[in-house]
């Protein structure tokens, strides 16, 4: 039988979304089943990783239930994600704390750290991104200076995404140039990882997954995995893309020059361009594209 289907996963803020999506782009099934996040005092947003991994096992299952015949016929899978989180994990893929979120903003004397040592300008010339207590960044270095028996139980700081592609294929060792770019972890001209600026805070870039093309193959799925999903083994994972870069491809916006606004929980507008655009009063952020 032809493998001529999709199968998507979305690591919302409230939910994960799981659809059957055709080679035409027609919504074939889907299913989304929801999780908390929790905030013990102000400034603290956290999700536990396994969460997302119990939500994708019962979206999946209960696809695979309604339509048994889409199951031999999945292509790939692809996996899209919420930013600027931090999820560290072990060399096995276990979480040794639960993920920080894009709204946890407890790293404020990291900020004020980075601010100082690095400077909020040469940050923004080389990630595209203002300084920010939220970013991925700021959350690395507080688990660093805050937590310094997690950070060295960490054998990587994954995003959301990325832990769900290590708990389909069994690689801890990826992510993309979207989570990255936007998460101010790498240089958005060179597409790598700064080694001075990982130097300057005394944070190991041996921690940090290795970078792709969101569409690359970064795994197949393992037959642990095929199991409780009930899928087939083998089947390619890419490596997918935050889902603020998803949103671009997905509203049509990837030739230079294209525009769209998105309005939901935050609100931008975003151009399609060819090289990054830094503005003197860094007003505009960056998001790479999945193509890279």
């Amino acid at each position: 039988m032809e493998r001529d289907l999709i199968l998507a996963y979305d690591i919302g803020t409230s939910s994960v979304k799981t659809s059957i999506v055709s080679g035409a782009g027609e919504i074939m099934a889907s299913d989304k089943c929801d999780y908390k996040t929790s905030h013990p005092t102000a400034g603290i947003s956290e999700q536990n990783p396994l969460d997302w991994w119990q939500c994708v096992c019962m979206t999946t299952n209960d696809i695979v239930k309604a339509h048994p015949e889409y199951t031999s016929r999945v292509a790939a899978i692809g996996v899209s994600g919420h930013m600027l989180g931090s999820v560290p994990v072990d060399s096995g893929g276990n979480p040794v704390h639960p993920a920080l979120i894009h709204s946890d903003s407890r790293a404020g004397a990291q900020f004020e750290e980075i601010r100082k040592k690095v400077g909020a300008d040469e940050l923004y010339r080389m990630s595209g991104n203002v300084l920010d207590a939220r970013s991925s960044l700021c959350k690395m270095l507080w688990f660093k200076e805050e937590r310094p028996e997690l950070y060295a139980k960490t054998a990587k700081f994954l995003q959301s995404k990325d832990f769900l592609v290590s708990k389909l294929t069994g690689n801890i060792d990826t992510t993309d140039y979207s989570d990255a770019c936007h998460g101010e972890l790498m240089d958005v001209r060179k597409k790598a990882y700064d080694s001075s600026l990982y130097a300057e805070l005394g944070l190991e870039t041996a921690k940090l997954p290795s970078l792709h093309a969101g569409m690359d193959i970064v795994g197949h799925l393992t037959g642990e995995a095929a199991r409780v999903l009930g899928l087939t083994e083998g089947i390619p994972v890419i490596a997918g893309g935050g889902d603020g870069a998803c949103a671009d491809i997905g509203a049509g916006n990837v030739n230079t020059g294209d525009t769209y606004c998105s309005l939901g929980t935050t609100a931008w507008l975003s151009r399609c361009v060819e090289e990054p655009y830094l503005d003197a009063q860094r007003r505009v952020f960056h998001i790479m594209s999945l193509d890279g």
